[in-house]
This record gives C-alpha cells, structure tokens and sequence, in this order.
C-alpha cells in the first residue's frame, strides 16, 4: 500500500484499513491496545517472583506510513532479574522507568488498534506517597486509555497480552503480585536469613537477601554468630 502523496484524509483512511489507528479498541476495558486478532499470540513479559517492575524498554515500529506503536517490550526488574520479552524483532528502541526507590503498581497510554503509547504508574517501593504517572515511550496518536492500576497491597510484576505472530504487540494487560519489601526500600522479596550452616551449603547463600551473603563461608559465620 502506498501512503507517500495521498491526501491527509486518504492517509489516515490508509492506517485504518491496516489497524494502525484508533478504530477498534474499547476504553475501559482493562487492556492497553486493540483486541485479539485471529493471528495473535498469547505473550507476555514478567519479572521473576518476588520482583516488581521498576521499567520497560522495548522497540517502537512505524505502520501506516506514519503512525509509530510499541512492537516489543521487556519489563526491568526490581532485583536485576532477566524478564522474557513481549513482540520479538527490531524497531528505534524505547524505554521509561519509575524513579529510583519506587515501583510500578499500573500502566496508562494511548491505544488504537495496538499499544500506541505505554506508561507506567509508580509509587513508593513500600506503599506510600501518590501514584504518578511516569513520561512514557511510543507515539502520540491513538486515544487515551487507563489507568489500570493494581489492587492495594500489590505491583506490578509483569504485562500479559497478544502479539501478532509473536511479533507485534497487540494488546497488554497488568499482571501483579503482593512483593514484601525490606527495609531498604527495594522491591525485592526479603527472605528470612539462615538459621543452620547446611542452608548455605550448595550455593544456598546466594538465596538470601535479607541480609545476603558474598560467598558460602561468610553464610556460614553468619550463622555461627547467632548460635
């Protein structure tokens, strides 16, 4: 299909019949981006348990001629964990992020057929204080949709949704979890500290966070001293 020198009307008639503009998508309805498509895929990009998202990074994609949406996306984690990613293939990358000490607890956007616009929604990591909105990444067309906030006491830990053949995005949806967080603010799910020596055996230190431990011997100590 060729957009270059038609008419604005007739560009945008162009995007519409490719659903790339926001002509399909239902407000409200507790997802960012079209509807399931008959070459959709299940998809989704989480964070390992016990995390909760702090940012996604992902790949932008021109369709229409003009009209940029969000392609692919993989979340960031609050412990470093390695997330799968949503959408597969290239595209001018993109990212947003809460700032620093505080995690995501829902998404907001822009959407028409796909997922024109993604932000998250951030909040304190223990709880407090308001939910902002975080500056977002993608395009500016489609309609304004969200918040979709998680339930009081959970965040965020992931979007489940569609991609088209894997590859593109379709739609995504909140995906949360209850995450204890330590003293320190993190996000991270603490874990209680190791009680007898053979918990620090088999590389068990490095499954302790609160406090966590460099190596096996300084496990061992730990627990010596509370013996």
């Amino acid at each position: 299909m060729r957009v270059k020198g038609l008419g604005v009307a007739a560009a945008v008639l162009a995007a519409l019949t490719i659903g790339a503009a926001p002509a399909l998508a239902d407000l409200d309805d507790g997802q960012l981006g079209g509807p399931p498509a008959a070459s959709g895929v299940g998809d989704d990009t989480l964070c390992p348990a016990g995390q909760a998202v702090t940012g996604v990074e992902g790949a932008t994609r021109i369709i229409g001629g003009f009209i940029p949406i969000i392609a692919v996306a993989t979340v960031q984690c609050s412990g470093d964990g390695v997330a799968s990613t949503m959408g597969s293939g290239g595209g001018t990358a993109g990212s947003t992020s809460c700032p620093a000490g505080q995690v995501a607890v829902g998404i907001a956007g822009r959407e028409g057929d796909f997922v024109d616009y993604l932000q998250l929604r951030c909040q304190n990591a223990d709880g407090t204080g308001p939910i902002t909105n975080s500056s977002g990444f993608g395009g500016g067309f489609g309609t304004a949709d969200g918040p979709y906030d998680c339930p009081t006491g959970t965040v965020l830990t992931g979007l489940r949704g569609e991609s088209i053949n894997g590859e593109t995005i379709r739609y995504v949806e909140i995906v949360c979890a209850t995450v204890i967080v330590d003293e320190d603010g993190d996000g991270i799910a603490d874990t209680p500290p190791p009680a007898e020596k053979d918990e620090c055996m088999d590389g068990g230190w490095q499954s302790f966070n609160n406090p966590s431990f460099r190596n096996q011997g300084q496990c061992v100590k730990y627990v010596a001293t509370r013996q």
